[in-house]
């Protein structure tokens, strides 16, 4: 969980823009499976988020488009917001996944590999343990085919259609920064997504150890 808090997470997001509320509501719910939705720091769901957008209509009417940039954009700030103050985190990574089956498939991947605890230990240690992602999209999708699979890390790639390629060192150094992306590029389709994670600290676990004593 994010916190250990019965309010574990409240966002709310307001506008001027005259906009019918069950359109607003749809937008809102659009943008928010884009961005919060896909925010996994343990995969341990907590008991009551909930994002509200409110709208005063003092505004001018938008277009539905902009409409939905505009909640996207400040939904996807909020939730990074939410991964680089995640409890005992010092690292953000970002999980990109393409050419999956589609969206959904890609957001099932990328999940996978941001609940990683090994994965997300390795990111601690900044040590770029490819298999580690490769283990947990496999666990994903058991009908993985690896020769179309390609992993990076720090914009280094590592594993490439069947075969470890490119310079861990170089993929290690970018580990060292603040915020790096992890990009899997499958080759079954057109389908995208990009999750967000944290590592896993001694701190992470020092927390959650001790939350009701």
């Amino acid at each position: 969980m994010i916190a250990p808090n019965m309010a574990t997470m409240l966002a709310f997001v307001g506008t001027d823009a005259r906009v019918p509320a069950d359109e607003l509501q749809a937008s809102l719910g659009w943008a928010v499976e884009r961005t919060f939705n896909r925010l996994s720091l343990d995969a341990c769901e907590s008991t009551n988020d909930s994002v509200v957008a409110l709208a005063t209509g003092a505004g001018p009417e938008v277009d539905a488009n902009a409409l939905r940039a505009g909640l996207l954009e400040v939904c996807a700030g909020l939730a990074t917001k939410i991964a680089r103050d995640a409890e005992g985190a010092t690292k953000l990574v970002r999980v990109s996944v393409t050419g999956a089956r589609d969206e959904e498939h890609a957001v099932a991947l990328g999940r996978a590999v941001a609940a990683s605890d090994l994965w997300r230990a390795a990111v601690h240690g900044g040590d770029p343990n490819w298999g580690r992602v490769l283990a947990a999209v496999g666990s994903a999708d058991r009908n993985l085919d690896l020769d179309a699979v390609s992993v990076s890390v720090g914009g280094e790639i590592l594993f490439d259609r069947g075969e470890p390629v490119g310079v861990l060192a170089a993929a290690a150094a970018a580990m060292r920064d603040g915020e790096f992306r992890v990009e899997l590029v499958l080759g079954q389709g057109h389908g995208s997504a990009e999750v967000l994670t944290a590592d896993l600290s001694e701190e992470y676990v020092t927390l959650n150890a001790e939350v009701t004593t």
